[in-house]
């Protein structure tokens, strides 16, 4: 079940607010009311949040869908075990934090942000997309820390501000040779050049 809630103005995740969002869906479909009996993993997206709070109860969410608000911080996220899937995409968070108890997320979008440092995702063992386009990132190097994930294949590192005479996407195709896709588009083997060796 995906949970859709917009407004126009900032607002501040309560259990009022949850509760509402929750219930309009299962009310609108006789699947929701199965779902939340058996509890079948939800999908939620909502706008105009300030803070990610009051979200305890959901502990078989899955998919969480937190994209174009303004958030300025990662938290209130350490109960949500089972999700898979987390986009923070288009906020104004500068630190990943936060993250730590979400073993499962094989997905993170963390695109259009002020984030200057990859850091702080030791435990996303299954992380297989990662998506870090527009942030501050300024360091190449940083992007080895992404080398530990073993599972990773897809990255997005566009419109980051590293320095113009380097060649990222060489540098990372040379680095994550088990990279399939970069950028949103399949790595070009002609990409890695044979002279080119990690350091």
């Amino acid at each position: 079940m995906t949970v859709y809630l917009g407004k126009c103005e900032p607002i501040l995740m309560d259990e009022k607010f949850l509760k509402a969002a929750v219930e309009e869906q299962v009310s609108a479909t006789q699947d929701g009311l199965v779902a939340k009996a058996e509890g079948i993993h939800f999908s939620c997206l909502f706008t105009g949040i300030l803070r990610i709070d009051h979200l305890w109860e959901f502990t078989s969410l899955a998919r969480l869908d937190l994209n174009n608000n303004h958030i300025e911080v990662i938290e209130g996220l350490d109960r949500l075990v089972n999700l898979t899937w987390l986009n923070l995409s288009f906020n104004i968070i500068e630190k990943i934090e936060g993250l730590e108890s979400l073993r499962k997320l094989e997905v993170l979008n963390l695109s259009n942000n002020r984030i200057s440092v990859i850091e702080n995702l030791d435990t996303l063992e299954n992380l297989s997309h990662f998506c870090f386009a527009n942030n501050l990132l300024e360091k190449l190097d940083n992007v080895l820390y992404l080398r530990k994930f073993k599972n990773l294949f897809t990255l997005n590192l566009f419109g980051n501000p590293f320095p113009e005479e380097d060649d990222y996407k060489s540098f990372v195709a040379v680095y994550f040779p088990k990279l399939t896709c970069l950028d949103y588009r399949l790595i070009d083997e002609k990409i890695v050049s044979t002279d080119q060796q990690p350091r």
